[in-house]
């Protein structure tokens, strides 16, 4: 090589380093994961999972409870079964909503016929800690720079994964792909550890299998 080439080689090395350094310094764009129902592709599916719905929203516990699996999942830690179910949901609002949640949204298949949802909670995120990790349920979501309703806008957001800081009852803190955090109200997003349904077909006929959170 020439000694009158040797300083521009130099410098453009210096400034792909730069360049490489900058890059590296920028803040990940977020991802997005967009509602999925894949229940239509079975419409026995579709049937039992409108008798469901209206089911809770009587909160109805004998039929609620006939649609489940005689050794329904309810945890990691043993509790399964028709009877702890209706244990649970004898007098427990918060479960009720929980399961009335879980049944509103959509789902997927999973491999071995069963059917899971909702859809933020059985798909594949990636590299991603789910217990940091909240998704977007709707479109336009604002996130505030305070959990205030009149808080100033500080992002908007439609569908997208984000990283959590703070799990609040009303308010979740989220890392903004800009740089800093936000606030969402927590109706406006979901965790891939919260409650999940899985339905599965028993004798020719779906059946809750599981009702279950955390990972």
């Amino acid at each position: 090589m020439a000694a009158s080439l040797l300083p521009a080689v130099v410098v453009l090395s210096r400034a792909f380093v730069a360049l490489a350094v900058a890059c590296a310094s920028l803040p990940a764009l977020a991802d997005t994961l967009p509602p999925r129902d894949d229940a239509a592709r079975d419409p026995s599916l579709v049937s039992f999972r409108q008798s469901l719905r209206a089911s809770i929203s009587r909160k109805d516990i004998r039929e609620v409870a006939a649609a489940a699996a005689p050794d329904i999942v309810l945890g990691f830690d043993g509790d399964q079964g028709r009877s702890v179910f209706k244990d649970f949901l004898t007098g427990d609002d918060d479960y009720w909503a929980e399961l009335r949640r879980a049944a509103a949204q959509g789902g997927v298949f999973q491999d071995d016929g069963s059917f899971c949802q909702p859809y933020w909670t059985c798909v594949d995120l990636g590299d991603v800690d789910p217990f940091e990790t909240v998704i977007v349920l709707k479109d336009k979501v604002v996130a505030r720079d305070q959990p205030k309703d009149n808080a100033k806008v500080v992002g908007t957001f439609s569908y997208d994964i984000l990283t959590a800081n703070d799990l609040g009852e009303s308010w979740v803190e989220v890392r903004l792909p800009a740089g800093g955090t936000g606030f969402l109200h927590t109706d406006d997003v979901g965790s891939p550890v919260g409650y999940r349904l899985s339905f599965e077909k028993r004798g020719g006929a779906w059946a809750i299998a599981s009702f279950v959170a955390g990972d």
